[in-house]
């Protein structure tokens, strides 16, 4: 079954649900209570079941849709990125038949009701499995695009270079400062300084590169002295 506003290309959809027989128990027992009557008891349930299946609600892999046919078609839907919650309202009655209301709100404050499905926790697993999927999509395009490709140490999994934290596992993600640190160095200046000053400030830096050094320091000061001592470190 699809959505009669269609799918988009490549979309497809996961799962769809309507509303259960349980939530127009009062119709039926009304239709029942008429059935004597023959024709008005027989166009009430025949309302209440063209009403029940009029709702109708999908998952797909790219959103959540809501339509509702009766006289008009309504539909409301909203993309996995603009969902900001989903919970479940489930009143007593509604827990010892397993169904339940099902609310995607969204990031403009709209709620998407998916009204008195069966197994509402499985809906809403599905909704918060499908965001987390869209989200890892969306991370996975943008550091592919910036070349900005690096790997939890913890479970492997791609994540972008501005992340402080893994999206998949949580584990905080650990920079490799020295490689960002050698590329900032600006060797020439600190070469400025006298030798015993710049000899502290090489032995402070993780990994220097003795070799630009000492060829950055042929070109300037040309201390024999440090040169020496230059070499005798790069060995």
């Amino acid at each position: 079954m699809e959505p009669e506003g269609g799918l988009h290309e490549g979309e497809s959809v996961k799962k769809h649900f309507t509303p259960s027989p349980w939530k127009y128990l009062g119709w039926y027992l009304l239709g029942l209570i008429l059935l004597p009557l023959m024709l008005i008891g027989v166009i009430v349930w025949i309302i209440a079941e063209i009403h029940r299946k009029g709702h109708k609600y999908f998952i797909t892999n790219e959103r959540v849709i809501r339509e509702f046919k009766f006289l008009s078609r309504d539909t409301t839907e909203a993309t996995f990125d603009l969902i900001t919650e989903t919970s479940i309202d489930q009143p007593l009655g509604y827990r010892m038949l397993n169904i339940g209301d099902v609310n995607v709100k969204t990031a403009s404050g709209q709620v998407i009701e998916f009204g008195a499905i069966p197994n509402p926790k499985n809906a809403k697993n599905q909704i918060t499995e499908a965001k987390h999927r869209d989200k890892n999509e969306v991370q996975k395009v943008e550091m592919v695009e910036n070349g900005d490709t690096e790997y939890c140490q913890d479970c492997g999994e791609e994540v972008s270079s501005s992340s402080t934290y893994c999206s998949s596992c949580g584990h905080k993600i650990e920079k490799e400062q020295s490689k960002k640190e050698e590329k900032s160095i600006d060797y020439s200046t600190m070469l400025k300084g006298s030798i015993q000053e710049v000899k502290d400030d090489i032995k402070a830096l993780e990994d220097p590169d003795y070799a630009e050094i000492i060829e950055e320091e042929k070109q300037n000061k040309e201390r024999k002295t440090l040169i020496e001592w230059l070499e005798g470190k790069e060995e």
